[in-house]
């Protein structure tokens, strides 16, 4: 690979030169780069990184920007394009953050997927009329973005009326639009990622849009209203996710479909209303709009309803609650709360009532103002992080009717301090309390397992009491349980699995029991003020054999247990 020097700041590439390898001036302090017109190309990632650079002149007779050839260049402020190029590859400009102008070349032909993305600071952009492909995302994440022109020549591309758009023109499909677009009349479609990133603040939708892409208006993050016609019949995944100014949205009397994530993190959405067309909402379509008041579903739609006022979307034929909001009251006849049916919300308080038998995987996630939770006889499941990111919860009780409760579900519940577990569990799930605050906790003597994570992380846990029926606890179980001093191990206990108590510094006593078969080699690494490791009279051979040689001087035998006599009657 060429070797090229950097003197003062410039790079110093020699008249003669004919290509300008691969990665060959990455994250370097180059500021201005001359490349003589002998270089006719220049390899992927060639200036990649080089924060410094402000300036760049290009050779004539150079036919390709290509991929992520400027990628995070951040000082760079102004491109002039030379004539003979006619491609612009993919992340070619991705990360430009203070590129301002550019001039793209007449002969253009082709701007690849993300050639522009995430150049905050570009301002307007002018489409030759030779460029016949530009990729669905080639403008996208650019706020600053207020000007977009078609050459009035361009066969297949326009920007009719003034739109400040750029628009296929036999599909009549809008493919890029920027703060100040305004979309004509004839314009079918609204393409995949269209506005995506844009500053735009408020857009009316014309009669003539059947659809709304993947992605279209996607972190619009300042787009407080859009006007729906009544035209449209589809609105895509992720079209409107993360416009975090949207407070309202009224959906077109023909839509079908709501699908999976239009609206997530929509956080300042306060009120839905779904009208009696919708026949489908895919799941996560509204999670985490915190903000959300009222909802509403049509007293004639077949499918959802919002029973007794209660504030939510239940699926009415299987008594799903799908969306719940800060103002949900959950009626008597829900069976099923739904995966993140209420996640982001600002619940306080939540009652639960005796016909659930299922809560959903995340159903509570990240519900951050809940402080309790109480769990009813009525319910046998509690799925996988169901309140997991809880950040006030303070304490659940659960039934004893609670067979299974999936991994993770009370994670990083940062204030949690009691838990009462159901007396019906069989194993603690992998991660159940990774990283909570825990400070205490008794397992129930119906279970045999502790899983994988179980306990990771749970920095103020001070104690635990075992499961007379405990048989494994699993790898890294206890990991970083940097409060916990002492354990006793029950007579059932057969395997400690590979760190299960690693890293937990303030250890200092181990108590075995009879029943113990295998403990692995890791299982105390890291516990530094380990002091004493109990074992049952006549047992330390038996357990030198399974612990580590760097613990065997550690080993204290026990008082044997004396028996006492039975008396005659």
């Amino acid at each position: 690979m060429t070797q090229f020097e950097i003197r003062d700041g410039i790079a110093i590439i020699p008249e003669g030169t004919k290509e300008i390898e691969e990665r060959a001036f990455e994250n370097s302090d180059v500021r201005r780069v001359v490349i003589p017109d002998s270089v006719k190309k220049i390899g992927g990632r060639a200036f990649a990184q080089c924060k410094a650079l402000e300036s760049v002149t290009f050779p004539n007779g150079l036919k390709t920007i290509p991929y992520s050839c400027f990628e995070c260049c951040k000082s760079l402020q102004e491109v002039v394009i030379p004539e003979s190029v006619t491609s612009i590859e993919k992340y070619a400009f991705l990360m430009c953050t203070a590129l301002t102008n550019i001039k793209l070349p007449d002969n253009l032909l082709s701007i690849s997927s993300k050639a522009f993305d995430m150049c905050h600071s570009l301002q307007s952009i002018v489409i030759p009329k030779s460029t016949l492909a530009i990729g669905d995302d080639a403008f996208v994440n650019c706020p600053s973005l207020r000007s977009i022109e078609v050459n009035a020549n361009n066969p297949a591309f326009d920007s009719r009326g003034g739109s400040n758009s750029i628009i296929i023109t036999s599909a009549n499909r809008l493919i890029c639009g920027c703060s100040t677009t305004i979309i004509p009349d004839s314009v079918t479609e609204i393409w995949h990622h269209a506005f995506e990133g844009s500053s735009l603040e408020s857009i009316t939708v014309p009669n003539s849009v059947k659809a709304i892409r993947v992605d279209a208006f996607k972190n619009c993050k300042s787009l407080k209203s859009i006007t729906l016609s009544d035209s449209v019949i589809e609105i895509l995944r992720c079209a409107f996710e993360g416009c975090i100014s949207l407070q309202n949205i009224s959906f077109p009397r023909l839509l079908t479909k709501i699908e999976y994530r239009v609206f997530q993190g929509c956080t300042s959405l306060q009120s839905i209303y779904i009208p009696e067309s919708v026949r489908v909402i895919d799941e996560f379509a509204f999670t985490d709009c915190v903000a959300l008041q009222t909802i509403e579903v049509a007293d004639d739609n077949p499918v959802y309803d919002s029973r007794k006022g209660c504030n939510a979307i239940i699926e009415t034929q299987k008594d799903k609650l799908i969306l719940g909001c800060q103002a949900t009251v959950i009626p008597d006849t829900v069976k099923i709360i739904g995966e993140e049916a209420f996640s982001g919300s600002s619940i306080s308080n939540i009652t639960i009532p005796e016909s659930v038998t299922n809560i959903s995987e995340s159903a509570f996630s990240k519900c951050n103002m809940l402080e309790n939770i109480t769990i009813p006889e009525s319910v046998n499941r509690i799925d996988h992080g169901a309140f997991s990111t809880c950040r006030s919860l303070k304490s659940a009780m659960i039934a004893d009717s609670v067979t299974e409760i999936g991994g993770g579900c009370w994670s990083y519940c940062h204030s949690l301090q009691s838990v009462t577990l159901s007396k019906s569990l069989t194993m603690i799930s992998p991660m159940l309390f990774d990283n909570s605050s825990i400070p205490t906790i008794v397992i129930p003597d119906s279970v045999t397992v502790i899983s994988d994570h179980a306990f990771r992380s749970c920095k103020n846990l001070q104690s635990v009491v075992f499961s007379e029926s405990l048989k494994l606890i699993s790898y890294n179980a206890f990991e970083y349980c940097e409060a916990l001093t002492d354990v006793v191990f029950p007579k059932s206990l057969q395997k400690i699995d590979y760190g299960a108590f690693r890293e937990c510094k303030s250890l200092k006593t181990v108590t075995f029991s009879t029943g113990m078969k295998k403990i692995h080699e890791t299982a105390f690494d890291g516990a530094r003020q380990l002091q004493a490791i109990y074992v049952p009279a006549k047992k330390t051979e038996y357990y030198k054999k399974r612990l580590p040689e760097k613990l065997h001087s550690l080993i204290v035998e026990l008082e044997p247990v004396k028996k006492t006599k039975k008396e005659c009657k």
